[in-house]
């Protein structure tokens, strides 16, 4: 092979360089899938993401009749057509991934390739995507979709980073550019499209004939199973590829080995013992599951025509040059040489200082070693450079991403997303990640301390995206304005954007970016009427505010007593997480998001309280609520008290009943559901049991308020989806609140506890975290006609999924369900509705669950607490006559796993809509993105109005100042009703003389422009910009200069308004800081500083100066943030 050997290497840079000295495609086998990604990681940021490729393994088991997520089929067709092209590329493949065996070199080699100029039909192009695999969507905005529009055809090939647009002129190409997918705009110019088959099950006349012939000879050699021939052929033909279709990929096609597509391809193995164990258990685990499977379930495949056998696999691996975790053998030798690589554990810091992790990289460079920084974002390079300045480390900044020509004793800084970093004493070298000095990027823990603060700026960055020109505005000294766009000016000290504003009488004002967080979009309530615009330096809106402020002070104080009766008698504390307590946090079987883990500490936090529990837990459907409350509630039960759990419907309350049970009753607890369907006789045995403390967790739907429901001890109540209970049951779930702690869950809060969390009232956690691969629901409005039905559920049904057909009348819906099935005879229906039976019901709904029917046309019995992550679409009839909450959990039925859901809002073909309904179906096309709730609800309130809170009507006073402002007065009048000290608040001044803005170039849509400003101009601390920064480069790319000049300014006014600086600026020879008379600062600290070093410092009139010399001059961010750094310590 004639490589050189290698010492000083992790297994990830010892692959990369053995790739470097050998000439073609390479294949490096992993154990697992942990390791493969982290080789992959590590692959690409040596060789560059270009030469590197994943070759992942399904997601799914085989023979579970589930398909694999969509993107997974479509890495490994990418992969294996880049190793059929030849090239020095490197291929990383999990063992397991070896074995399922593929589409042979000639189906790949026949994937069309579109130029300008040549010839294709349209039509026939559609047709033959289809048979590749590729969905037909209304808009192309996920891989492997394509839509044809007349002469216009979008696809986004398997493989491509990037959709692209083709427009024909008849039968000839006549552009070809890619596609903006979130714009859906084109972009530049193509040369070519390759478009790869999007899944492995490739349909066609030769394929299909291919089937017939050898799913009948297995029916001859089995004896069983024509019906179910019949079915795969018939589904085949009509394009469907149905769940767990791909245990039928060899009667398609004649399937090879993976390395097939590249027979003269090196090969290299991790751990080869590892290699070869992770073989056979996959093979085990698939011969296994396939003789467990009776007759009647049992694919007609067996697997050794869709898996290789270990011995197919041993001549490449045998082969192969193997590297162990520590040790790489070169061209036969029998002693490995050792890799010497280390881990960089002793360089991490939780306290966040880094002075321990400087002075082991100091001593390094010192003797000379080679030492690379390598960071994945400008905003963590940055905090790198300001952590590491004091210790007297200056990174230098290079494109070279080989460690062997890093300068030796020098500190360097390389761009690039590294997995992990390494060191090694032997041969001098240390490479380190910004995880490892900085921590991870993803902060489990929130202070919900801050969770007020954040809805409001959520709320606030959300109305700016629907803000116009034109549109009224509210600036929190100024009054309504009106809204006229960005300008962009230059005041004398460098360009920056500003937003103009008119006033009163024509009066123009110009607002810089960094002050966005002053301005809120006017919103009334209830279709106010537009008020008059202030004028510019007038009293009627300061006047105007204090009547309001007079207002809701009176609200707040009667707020105050509020929850000081309810304080009266203190509940029980539940403190500390015992062992027991610690298993059943371990039994769940997901990793938390960041804002889950939050909302359980928060919640566990007021449970080890003596005050009562309020909390809201505010999250969109699927994203982790009920873990919150099981949590909860095994801290209450642990403590020998009940809990009931409080459901608007019988179906929720039946799902919740089951879940609580598979994580409860392995430790010893009881759960029992009430509901209508059970008998007097049980309900009264049930009722007993209660009364005598039997039961731990109650389950039910409103039947747990009446009068025959009494428990022994009841210690928490948890209530689900809120909003959809009613007056009178509101009033019992009021008096329970006042006895005992209470934790309410809504996917669209009411808007009275919208009101209540956001002024403060009520504590609030936002779990806005999707799960990991879950995308928003795609929503649509269109008129109920046959063709539109068919036209969606069709497509759910090609890619192998179920579907929801609403309609919320049981009258009429055995005729709708009728007509659904005439508009698709294809699928096989179902109906179900709460006026069935008990039993009957809960049948359909197993035979849906279990696909024996693929459309449920059913009634809004499915709004909540139906868990099925094969149903993907959803279609509701007459949508015009449901709430905005209803249409939102409706819709969040859907898109509930890795697969785009799709949701269409049917109205009546030919009637008129109120303006109402039609702002209520808007509503829901606009929030369509992941944990959108929250914004929902906020409409919801715009639409419907504050209503009555807590007795006193609020309508005029938010029609005169406008909601977010009204919000604002009320935290005010809240704070001063609980008697805490007003702090004088500060808007600082940061003059660096330096370009700072979005360059139009990197951001060209100027509404997004203005989003991304006001959200940076919401952050509160330097953390917070970073992250808003990190956000953007993800989306858009390496941050230009004016960007990073602008982040950094708002990082200084971050830590300027938390010390009271209301005026940082750069002079000529020394900088400026005017402190306001509440400053966090003591004056003797500030004196004491001017006493110790009287040449760098002067102190006079609230004003300190600082001089700098002309190095420091250059660097004016790093000076700053260490003269504010000696302020802040003062304050420790």
């Amino acid at each position: 092979m004639g490589v050189t050997p290698l010492t000083g290497l992790p297994a990830g840079a010892a692959a990369a360089a053995i790739a470097q000295r050998l000439s073609g495609p390479t294949w490096v086998v992993a154990p697992d899938e942990a390791t493969a990604e982290l080789l992959h990681g590590e692959l690409c940021f040596y060789l560059g993401s270009g030469r590197a490729w994943l070759y992942p393994v399904d997601d799914s088991k085989p023979y579970e009749g589930l398909s694999p997520h969509p993107a997974l089929p479509m890495s490994r067709v990418a992969a294996l057509d880049a190793l059929g092209r030849g090239g020095d590329l490197v291929v990383v493949a999990p063992a397991a991934a070896l074995l399922p065996r593929v589409l042979p070199p000639d189906v790949l080699a026949a994937s069309p390739t579109i130029r300008k100029g040549e010839e294709h039909d349209p039509r026939s192009l559609a047709a033959a995507l289809a048979d590749l695999g590729y969905l037909a969507v209304g808009r192309v905005e996920d891989p492997g979709t394509f839509r044809l529009r007349g002469e216009v055809l979008d696809v986004w090939p398997a493989g491509a980073e990037q959709p692209a647009r083709v427009e024909f002129f008849d039968t000839e190409v006549e552009a070809l550019r890619a596609l903006d997918p979130e714009r859906q705009r084109s972009a530049g110019a193509l040369e070519a499209l390759r478009i790869l088959p999007a899944r492995e099950e490739v349909f066609g006349a030769a394929p299909l004939a291919r089937a017939r012939s050898v799913l009948r000879e297995r029916v001859d050699a089995l004896g069983y199973g024509a019906r179910l021939r019949r079915e795969v052929i018939e589904d085949f033909k009509a394009g469907i590829r149905f769940s767990g279709c791909g245990d039928y990929l060899p009667a398609l096609h004649p399937l090879v080995l993976p390395f097939a597509h590249s027979p003269g391809a090196e090969v290299v193995v991790v751990d080869r013992g590892a290699v070869d164990a992770a073989i056979a258990k996959a093979l085990s685990q698939a011969e296994g599951r396939y003789k467990a499977l009776s007759d009647a379930d049992r694919p007609l495949i067996p697997p050794e025509m869709r898996y290789a056998a270990a011995p197919e696999l041993a001549p490449a691996l045998d082969r192969a040059l193997p590297i162990h975790p520590v040790a790489v053998v070169i061209d036969g030798e029998q002693a490995p040489v050792d890799l010497g690589a280390r881990d960089n554990d002793r360089l991490r810091s939780t306290s966040g200082e880094l002075a321990h992790a400087a002075g082991i990289i100091s001593d390094w460079l010192a003797e000379g070693w080679r030492v690379g920084l390598v960071v994945d974002a400008t905003s963590r390079a940055e905090r790198l450079r300001q952590l590491l300045h004091p210790h007297g480390l200056r990174p230098r900044e290079l494109r070279q991403r080989d460690p062997a020509r890093w300068p030796p004793g020098v500190l360097v800084q390389v761009r690039g997303d590294l997995p992990r970093g390494f060191h090694n004493p032997d041969a001098q070298l240390a490479v380190i990640t910004a995880d490892e000095l900085l921590g991870s990027k993803l902060r489990v823990r929130t202070p919900h301390g801050r969770a007020h603060a954040r809805l409001a700026q959520h709320a606030a960055v959300t109305s700016f995206a629907q803000l116009k020109e034109g549109d009224l505005v509210v600036h929190a000294r100024h009054g309504i304005g009106r809204f006229h766009g960005l300008r962009r000016v230059d005041l004398g000290h460098g360009p920056e954007d500003m937003v103009q504003l008119e006033y009163r009488g024509g009066d123009r004002m110009y607002l810089p970016v960094h002050r966005l967080d002053q301005l809120y979009r006017y919103r009334a309530v209830g279709g106010a009427r537009e008020p008059r615009l202030d004028k510019l330096g007038g009293e009627t809106w300061s006047l105007r505010k204090s009547k309001v402020k007079d207002a809701v002070l009176k609200l707040a104080h009667e707020l105050i007593e509020l929850a000081a009766r309810r304080a009266v008698n203190p509940g029980q504390a539940y403190p500390g997480r015992s062992n027991r307590f610690r298993r059943f946090e371990e039994s769940f079987p997901y990793t938390e998001t960041p804002d889950q883990a939050a909302a359980i500490e928060a919640v566990l936090d007021d449970l080890a309280q003596e005050k009562p529990t309020d909390r809201l837990i505010v999250g969109d459907t699927g994203f982790g609520k009920t873990e919150v409350a099981m949590r909860a509630a095994f801290r209450v039960v642990e403590a020998g008290r009940q809990v009931a759990v409080l459901c608007p419907t019988t179906v929720l309350a039946a799902q919740h009943a089951r879940t609580f049970a598979a994580r409860f009753e392995p430790f010893g607890a009881t759960v029992a559901l009430i509901s209508r369907f059970g008998t007097p006789a049980e309900d009264r045995a049930l009722g007993r049991r209660i009364r005598e403390g039997a039961v731990d967790v109650v389950v039910g739907t409103t039947r747990l308020l009446g009068r025959g429901v009494r428990f022994k001890d009841l210690g928490l109540v948890v209530i689900d989806e809120e909003h959809r209970f009613g007056v009178r049951q509101k009033a019992k779930i009021r008096r329970l609140r006042a006895e005992v702690d209470t934790l309410a869950m809504s996917a669209t809060p009411i808007p009275r506890s919208l009101h209540m969390a956001m002024s403060g009232i009520r504590e609030i956690s936002v779990i806005a975290t999707p799960p990991q691969d879950r995308l928003p629901v795609r929503t649509a409005v269109a008129r109920n006609t046959p063709e539109r039905v068919r036209e969606d559920l069709l497509r759910e049904l090609r890619r192998g999924g179920q579907a929801f057909f609403v309609h919320n009348r049981v009258a009429s819906i055995d005729a709708v369900a009728r007509a659904v099935a005439q508009a698709v005879p294809e699928a096989k229906l179902a109906v179900a509705h709460g006026q069935m039976e008990g039993g009957a019901l809960e049948q359909v709904l197993v035979d849906f669950v279990e696909r024996r029917s693929d459309v449920l046309v059913c009634t809004s019995i499915i709004e909540a607490g139906l868990d099925m992550p094969n149903v993907n679409t959803i279609l509701i009839n007459r949508a015009e006559r449901f709430g905005l909450a209803q249409l939102h959990q409706l819709r969040g039925r859907v898109g509930r796993s890795h697969r785009r859901g799709y949701c269409t809002l049917l109205v009546a073909d030919g009637e008129e809509l109120t303006p109402k309904a039609m702002q209520r179906l808007r509503v829901l096309q606009e929030h369509t993105q992941l944990g959108s709730g929250f914004q929902i609800a906020a409409a919801d309130l715009e639409l419907r109005g504050a209503g009555n809170l807590l007795g006193e009507k609020q309508h005029g006073h938010i029609q005169a100042v406008g909601f977010e402002t009204w919000t604002t007065l009320l935290e005010e009048a809240m704070a001063e009703a609980r008697g805490e000290a007003e702090r004088q608040s500060v808007d600082p001044e940061v003059e660096l003389g330096l370009p700072a803005f979005i360059p139009d170039d990197y951001v060209v849509d100027v509404d997004e422009r203005l989003v991304l400003y006001r959200r940076l101009a919401g952050a509160r601390t330097p953390a917070e910009v970073r992250d808003e920064l990190d956000a953007i480069e993800d989306t858009n790319g390496e941050l230009p200069v004016e960007l990073v000049q602008l982040g950094r300014t708002l990082e200084i006014k971050c830590r300027c308004r938390a010390l009271g600086v209301s005026r940082c600026a750069m002079l000529k020879v020394r900088a400026v800081l005017d402190l306001i008379e509440q400053t966090a600062v003591p004056d003797a600290k500030i004196e004491a500083l001017v006493a110790a070093q009287p040449r760098r410092f002067k102190w006079s009139d609230r004003r300190l100066e600082v001089r700098f010399t002309p190095e420091e001059g250059q660097q004016p961010f790093l000076f700053l943030h260490w003269v504010l750094g000696l302020l802040e310590k003062a304050v420790q």
